[in-house]
């Protein structure tokens, strides 16, 4: 049976804090996506290729939230999801508390990461072949990398290493 108990205390804290009644802070409009749509327009590593071209889309009403995301993919196995989301102000408090979580069991490992000064969290499951690298941004953003059919999450830190994560926090202090 595989174990899912960090993804279930994720899970968990993330509906106790939505269900708590947290407050969501007062802040300005989400970034467009189509603005967001150019921080995905990377260089993929040798031996991979855009599989899904960037898209996106912003909701005004009644959850104010825009989200971009494009997927690259080497071979038939191999893929990684690059999401961008901007309005999950809520869940970014969550996902700081989580960041302290380090976590190694024979099937998964989760673990706080650093990229570009920005603190977030690396996970991978070694059956699923499963990783991610979750990074919140400026309080407002939260940058998504998901790798599938991987052996390790080194594709997917190279990949975290060409986004201009200081441009992107940037704009949460022009949008205020």
């Amino acid at each position: 049976m595989k174990n899912k108990l960090p993804h279930a205390m994720l899970m968990l804290w993330a509906a106790f804090l939505v269900v708590g009644g947290f407050p969501l802070p007062a802040r300005a409009q989400p970034v467009h996506f189509k603005e967001l749509m150019a921080f995905l327009a990377l260089d993929p590593p040798q031996g991979w290729e855009v599989s899904q071209k960037p898209k996106g889309t912003t909701i005004k009403s009644p959850v104010q939230m825009s989200e971009a995301e494009v997927e690259f993919r080497a071979g038939e196995q191999k893929t990684v999801e690059i999401k961008i989301v901007d309005g999950m102000a809520g869940m970014l408090s969550f996902v700081d508390l989580a960041q302290g979580v380090e976590m190694e069991s024979s099937e998964e490992y989760m673990k706080p990461i650093e990229f570009q000064g920005f603190k977030g969290m690396e996970n991978f499951n070694h059956q699923d072949k499963k990783g991610e690298i979750i990074l919140p941004l400026a309080g407002r953003f939260l940058v998504t990398l998901t790798g599938n059919g991987m052996e390790n999450t080194e594709v997917i830190k190279v990949m975290a290493e060409k986004l201009d994560l200081q441009k992107l926090a940037a704009l949460a202090a022009k949008e205020k």
